[in-house]
């Protein structure tokens, strides 16, 4: 019965270690997905911060997302709202004049006011119809108003393939969940 104790011991040793490795394996990549798209999001605030209003508007917006949105691995769109929430700039043309003021990332942004905080909102369905994560900034004005977001929307088939690279056995599944419990990711699919 003690060899049956250490040997469990030995295993439940192992599989914590191993546990532990993969998730530090999910956070190094997340983290600097993360990060990434913070920085295009800030420098393009930047950008729209050092020019006047009305070159903003009329400036090749919608392809400077576009090549955002391209560049960026695991981001599947970038877009730009104004301060009712109408999507005035996207990498994707079909967004273009969508409302997101009811969605509850334009909602914490437009109430909170925080310009150096990247809100990361909770997995909720897209316009386009796909499980989606938002990573949000506040766009303010020459005087500090509200102006609208940017926002870059996470792809839930980059960070599966993320997932899935790390299962050490088919029967293992591996969750990426928000910090309210909603469900973003799963691998494998068909095991939800």
């Amino acid at each position: 019965g003690y060899s049956e104790y250490l040997n469990y011991r030995q295993i439940d040793s192992s599989e914590r270690s191993r546990l532990a490795s993969q998730a530090q394996v999910i956070e190094k990549n997340l983290a600097a997905q993360l990060f990434s798209a913070d920085r295009a999001l800030q420098g393009l605030r930047i950008e729209l911060a050092s020019r006047p209003s009305k070159s903003a508007v009329a400036s090749p917006m919608d392809e400077r997302l576009k090549l955002v949105s391209d560049t960026l691995t695991g981001i599947s769109t970038v877009l730009m709202t104004n301060a009712n929430g109408k999507i005035i700039h996207s990498s994707v043309a079909s967004l273009v004049g969508f409302d997101t003021s009811g969605r509850d990332y334009f909602q914490q942004a437009l109430k909170q006011r925080r310009q150096d905080t990247l809100f990361v909102s909770a997995p909720f369905t897209s316009a386009l119809g796909k499980p989606s994560i938002s990573l949000v900034r506040e766009i303010t004005g020459v005087h500090g108003e509200f102006v609208g977001v940017l926002l870059a929307a996470l792809d839930p088939t980059f960070f599966g393939t993320l997932l899935d690279s790390i299962r050490f056995t088919p029967d293992t599944n591996i969750s990426l969940v928000h910090g309210d419990g909603k469900l973003f990711v799963h691998t494998p699919v068909d095991a939800m």
